[in-house]
């Protein structure tokens, strides 16, 4: 469990007082744990307590609040060696899209304010490639394809495709470069700005009568590629838009990719059934 902001600011306050500063750098001192704070509480405001943490896959981040329930994972079958099998059909999945996200690794589940009192229904996924290095083979997927397959997936499911190029803001069904956090803000001197490709993906109609759109959130750390995944209503308001952007500061991702393991099983088949 993190320390309370509260917390935080009592401990940093002592820390510049028994560092036995003058009174000017003190006071440079006292702005300077004051403006931490406040990038702590903004943090805090927008964002889970507890930090999701995968060490197996060396990932690690904290949640857009009001994201906090994992969808349990299907347990895969053993082969002979002792190697997971694949999975055939992953009840996490967006069945909606009608079409699987390559390197699913995990899923959440919540509901958003969508005005009038109403809610809809939102998911968060993260894709990885990492189980692609594990399954290395000569039939398997290759883990440098991850993203393009991801995006591939997520033009047929939602009926688009995506324009050449990039733009220089959010625009639907075009690539953009997204920093978090900005270079240029006062953020940046609290975590390392990391370089995403974002994609809004907007259909042209609802899907199975529901009006959603899926943000896309690509990373790669080495020969590592990953994706934050978020479909949500189309009408979800500004403030969780911008704690999901706030939780891309926190992500942490290993840029070591595993070996492969032998004997491996191959890749997982494809397919999914109806439904969100």
């Amino acid at each position: 469990m993190l320390p309370s902001p509260l917390s935080r600011w009592f401990v940093l306050s002592i820390c510049c007082l028994l560092s036995g500063c003058g009174s000017a750098e003190y006071e440079a001192r006292l702005q300077r744990t004051k403006e931490l704070y406040g990038y702590l509480n903004r943090l805090d405001s927008s964002l889970s307590k507890s930090v999701w943490n995968r060490p197996d896959v060396g990932m690690a981040m904290r949640l857009p609040i009001p994201f906090k329930q994992v969808l349990p994972a299907p347990v895969p079958e053993k082969d002979e060696q002792g190697n997971p099998l694949p999975v055939l059909e992953d009840p996490r999945q967006p069945h909606i899209l009608g079409v699987d996200l390559p390197g699913l690794v995990e899923a959440w589940q919540t509901e958003l304010p969508i005005g009038g009192g109403e809610v809809g229904e939102a998911r968060l996924f993260v894709c990885s490639n990492h189980q692609r290095f594990l399954d290395l083979g000569p039939n398997t997927p290759k883990p440098e394809d991850l993203l393009t397959d991801l995006e591939i997936a997520l033009q047929t499911g939602f009926g688009v495709t995506l324009a050449v190029g990039e733009s220089s803001t959010l625009t639907d069904n075009v690539r953009t470069r997204l920093i978090a956090p900005p270079r240029s803000s006062q953020d940046a001197q609290y975590t390392t700005p990391k370089d995403f490709t974002a994609i809004r993906f907007v259909p042209r109609e609802p899907l199975a009568g529901q009006d959603i759109e899926g943000i896309v959130y690509a990373y790669k750390a080495g020969k590592i590629q990953m994706a934050v995944v978020c479909l949500l209503p189309r009408n979800t308001g500004a403030q969780f838009r911008e704690r999901l952007t706030t939780a891309l500061q926190t992500l942490v991702v290993s840029p070591d990719a595993p070996k492969p393991r032998k004997g491996t099983a191959g890749a997982p088949a494809g397919g999914a059934n109806p439904g969100f």
